[in-house]
């Protein structure tokens, strides 16, 4: 259960940032194709 309470609590953090920068959808933060190849951490 804490493991489940905590990855929501994560969860609810990222939709609000999301929300308070103004993102709409998801593909708005996902690099395009034409981003340098790399690792990238949402």
């Amino acid at each position: 259960m804490s493991e489940l309470s905590a990855r929501l609590e994560s969860l609810e953090s990222f939709a609000d940032l999301c929300e308070s920068k103004g993102v709409k959808s998801s593909q708005e933060i996902i690099p395009g194709n034409d981003a340098e190849p790399g690792i990238y951490a949402l």
